[in-house]
């Protein structure tokens, strides 16, 4: 059974399922070097039906995440998007919250997902598909399919946190005997579907691509009471769901000032922290209140708002809890594989890392760097000459094995720095015109050092999910990639996911040099991680870094350092 996962929103991509196996997933920003891009992720379709060896016609089912998000007519004509504009108080907000509340009490949802399952069928068949089934999935349980196929224990809770999904903002399932079964879901009308984008507009940040420096920016501060009360008079627990607001009443009457409005005159750290603070308050005692109910210690988490590092780590922190466990890219992002993996109903299992993308052979790589006029070297060797250059103060790119999950590139599409070296990793900022306020991710061995609360983390650790706090010891090793909060953006290396990474840490530890990386994304500015071999050499043509490893190349520019 061929089973093509898409999602066409946001964050557009597809994943491929054959016989229980999954097999890739990409993401048509990452084809198109634009982030969320919003495209018909018709590219990301080929491309994982490629890295299969199949065809059109070889699909046998499409599963579509969104039942009724986007709408219809956005679906259709997505330059209608441009009418709503990106001002997270537009009005347009509420209406569309309200919209989608509409389509869930009234029952109009499932007559608009049965119009919408017959478009994509017409769609399909224009481009050579011939699925014998189009399913529609609803987007919460995407997100939890992604989460619970993805990580080794039979008997969890799977919990998603994602605004403006199919009418409702938080799910509940049960994991068990590799069966997700519902068990709650909140009200279309909680406070989560805007609360967060009207933070992050306050605070001066796009409300979706800014969100990563808003969380590196709560690093750099301490929250304030008042603001966290005030907070919390907007959105917080109540039971098992979260607290609710009236759409499509306006935001704030005029009584005074809003929170939004306090938010924009307190200082941008103390205000960033104290929205994590909340935002741990409110969706904590959620996912305590439910682990509670079901008596299950073991937590998987899933859609947007878990995609933040530290609120995943206090979670995982402040609740008695066993294991959390995340993806990288827990929101948009997952929604394809979750989608594939619905119909599918794979059995629970830890997934590979760094992640389900492509890999590419040393041909592919040779390939991209000759048309290019570029020479390389491809030799044993090559690994400990990069280790060579990275123990020098040098900066690696480095684009080996599949294709990683994370912002940052998972470390097989990222670029490489001594994580105690803080001048090489200022200088790889620059040179990939990150943002200054962005945190670098960190790949370590594990040796020396201690990350706290690790063992409740133990799988997301391995992929890069969390951000856990640093004892002395690491501060004291790797102070280039702990935040001003003491917290790293970590993945804990394994020899058997990862065995070219794990060895060029090992051979970098036998010269002198230290057993933890930062990473930057291996691509420019706000671009995705490279996709492709081609991806990646054309980020080394217009960047400065010192070396380059793909796949088994090495190209080295000018005197080595």
């Amino acid at each position: 059974m061929v089973i093509l996962g898409i999602a066409d929103g946001l964050d557009s991509g597809a994943a491929l399922v054959i016989n229980g196996e999954i097999v890739a997933t990409t993401t048509q920003a990452s084809l198109d070097r634009a982030s969320h891009s919003r495209v018909f992720p018709w590219g990301a379709m080929a491309d994982v039906l490629e890295a299969a060896g199949l065809g059109r016609a070889d699909v046998d089912q499409v599963a579509v995440a969104g039942r009724f998000t986007p709408p219809l007519v956005l679906r259709r004509y997505p330059g209608l998007r441009r009418l709503a504009g990106d001002d997270p108080f537009s009005p347009a907000l509420d209406a569309h919250v309200a919209y989608q509340a509409a389509l869930r009490w009234t029952g109009f949802g499932s007559f608009q997902e049965d119009m919408t399952a017959e478009w994509f069928s017409k769609q399909l068949d224009r481009r050579g598909y011939r699925p014998r089934r189009v399913l529609m999935v609803d987007m919460h349980r995407a997100l939890a399919d992604a989460a619970y196929r993805c990580q080794p224990h039979d008997d969890v809770l799977a919990i998603t946190a994602h605004p403006k999904a199919d009418g409702a903002s938080v799910a509940v399932f049960r994991g068990k005997s590799g069966m997700l079964v519902p068990q709650f879901r909140d009200s279309a009308l909680s406070v989560l579907h805007t609360h967060l984008q009207r933070c992050a507009g306050a605070l001066g940040y796009e409300p979706v691509a800014g969100l990563p420096m808003l969380w590196a920016e709560a690093g750099r501060g301490r929250p304030s009471p008042d603001l966290v009360e005030r907070l919390a008079r907007r959105l917080s627990s109540v039971g098992r769901r979260l607290s609710r607001r009236a759409y499509p009443v306006p935001d704030d009457l005029p009584l005074g000032p809003s929170v939004y409005d306090r938010l924009r005159e307190a200082d941008p750290a103390i205000a960033a922290a104290s929205v994590l603070e909340n935002l741990v308050d409110a969706l904590g005692g959620m996912v305590r209140t439910h682990s509670l109910r079901h008596g299950v210690r073991r937590v998987v988490l899933g859609g947007a708002l878990f995609e933040n590092a530290r609120l995943v780590a206090r979670i995982a922190e402040g609740l008695d809890l066993d294991e959390v466990f995340v993806l990288p890219e827990p929101g948009s992002r997952s929604l394809p594989l979750g989608a594939a993996s619905a119909p599918a109903g794979l059995a629970p299992r830890r997934t590979r890392a760094p992640g389900h993308g492509r890999a590419f052979q040393d041909d592919q790589a040779g390939l991209a760097l000759e048309a290019a006029g570029i020479r390389s070297s491809l030799s044993l060797d090559n690994l400990k000459e990069a280790a060579g250059i990275l123990h020098q103060g040098g900066v690696l790119g480095w684009f080996v094995g599949r294709g990683g999950g994370g912002r940052w590139g998972g470390g097989s599409r990222s670029v490489l720095v001594r994580a105690d070296d803080r001048r090489a990793v200022a200088q790889a900022r620059v040179w990939l015109q990150r943002d200054p306020r962005e945190e670098p991710g960190c790949v370590w061995d594990g040796i020396d050092g201690s990350l706290r609360g690790a063992e409740r983390v133990v799988d997301a650790l391995r992929l890069g999910a969390v951000a856990l706090r640093a004892d002395a010891d690491f501060v004291e090793r790797y102070p280039a990639v702990v935040a001003p909060d003491g917290r790293v953006l970590a993945k804990r290396l394994d020899a058997s996911d990862e065995p070219e990474l794990f060895a060029l840490v090992a051979e970098l530890r036998r010269l002198g040099g230290p057993g933890a990386l930062a990473c930057w994304p291996l691509g420019l500015g706000y671009e995705p991680p490279a996709a492709r071999p081609g991806d990646a050499v054309r980020v080394w043509r217009n960047t400065s870094i010192n070396a380059m490893v793909l796949g088994g190349h090495l190209v080295v520019r000018g005197p080595k350092r």
